[in-house]
């Protein structure tokens, strides 16, 4: 097929509000680990809504709703978000850029990336991100379900986003 043209279309209201979700869902899963030692088992973002489990013990309606608070004093804060790449080797001796038990980020040509909220957390991922957190909407969780002894599925929304009505899906 060399030499054939391709057209690339960009449902830019789609990318918008999963940038939106990967945000909100990194400030998240930084203040569940911080506050409650809760480390992230699964993922799922969506347009919709999306959805974390994270390995949470005893954790109540009265944790929803304080983290709910933390993770949307966070997005007021207004916080510039950037991106960078740092060698394999640093990442390797860094265990504070990672949140997941099981997953770790892609490493490609030596390098790892990195997603820094200024101010607040910086972590290795390799999802697309807003430019600041109070382009992220407002964070609700509502639903939430148990997922074994001690995993915990929290459901989340924004408001404030721009949404579809495509079903979500994984990233």
């Amino acid at each position: 097929m060399l030499g054939k043209s391709i057209q690339l279309v960009l449902y830019k209201e789609k990318r918008m509000t999963l940038m939106q979700y990967h945000t909100v869902l990194h400030i998240q899963n930084k203040i569940a680990l911080r506050n409650y030692q809760g480390w992230i088992t699964g993922v799922q973002i969506g347009v919709d809504y999306s959805r974390i489990d994270v390995n949470l013990v005893n954790f109540s309606a009265v944790g929803c709703a304080e983290l709910e608070q933390k993770v949307n004093n966070v997005i007021d804060g207004n916080r510039t978000i950037k991106s960078y790449a740092i060698p394999e080797d640093e990442f390797r001796r860094r265990e504070d850029l990672l949140r997941t038990l099981e997953v770790k980020p892609p490493i490609s040509h030596g390098q790892v990336r990195v997603v820094e909220i200024e101010g607040f957390d910086a972590q290795a991922y390799g999802g697309t991100h807003v430019h600041s957190t109070s382009e992220a909407g407002r964070f609700s969780i509502f639903r939430t379900e148990n997922k074994g002894r001690i995993n915990k599925r929290l459901y989340i929304r924004l408001d404030q986003v721009t949404t579809s009505g495509i079903s979500p899906k994984s990233s």
